[in-house]
């Protein structure tokens, strides 16, 4: 939907949800559920996650994702019980990590805290750029530090601003305001 406008966007994944095929396997119903979510259909987004994980209990792309649905609902307990799910299966995988650090940060700061520092040393890039996240550099320098830091390597434009994007989109970071 970000290539597209909102418009354009929504005939787009009202098409995937509406076609005469129905999904049949566990990530054709995540990519279902995906769009309805986006199109904010929270039942139908709910009813084909639950598709998928009946196929794949284990799948940690459909425990991660219908975890998303469910914090987005604010069903924090259920959004809680499905990043666990996911982190059974790998324990250190990000997106489960940071899902369920969103799920417990009100309730656990230490917890979601100490959730979001095993994402970071996980990636040590990430930490790198969490650490420059500190509202006194934009993104260029951010880039601009992280080149720095590995002049070697090619410049990583968009690895950091993939991991901003990560970091806003998991409520890590708030947008800085326009001047």
């Amino acid at each position: 939907q970000r290539m597209l406008g909102k418009r354009e966007g929504v005939h787009t994944l009202s098409l995937i949800l509406s076609h005469d095929l129905m999904p049949a396997s566990a990530p054709d119903y995540v990519r279902a559920g995906r769009a309805a979510r986006a199109l904010r259909r929270f039942q139908d987004a709910n009813g084909f996650f639950r598709q998928a994980n009946a196929q794949a209990p284990t799948d940690v792309a459909v425990n991660v994702a219908w975890g998303e649905l469910f914090l987005e609902a604010h069903e924090r307990g259920e959004a809680a019980r499905s990043f666990q799910a996911a982190l059974r299966t790998n324990a250190e995988h990000p997106e489960a990590l940071i899902g369920l650090a969103r799920t417990v940060s009100e309730d656990n700061p230490p917890l979601a805290r100490k959730l979001a520092a095993q994402v970071l040393t996980l990636n040590p890039t990430a930490a790198l750029v969490w650490e420059y996240c500190d509202g006194e550099h934009d993104v260029e320098a951010i880039i601009d530090e992280i080149a720095g830091v590995f002049p070697s390597a090619p410049r990583p434009d968009v690895d950091v601003r993939t991991m901003l994007d990560s970091f806003l989109q998991t409520g890590l970071i708030e947008p800085r305001p326009a001047n």
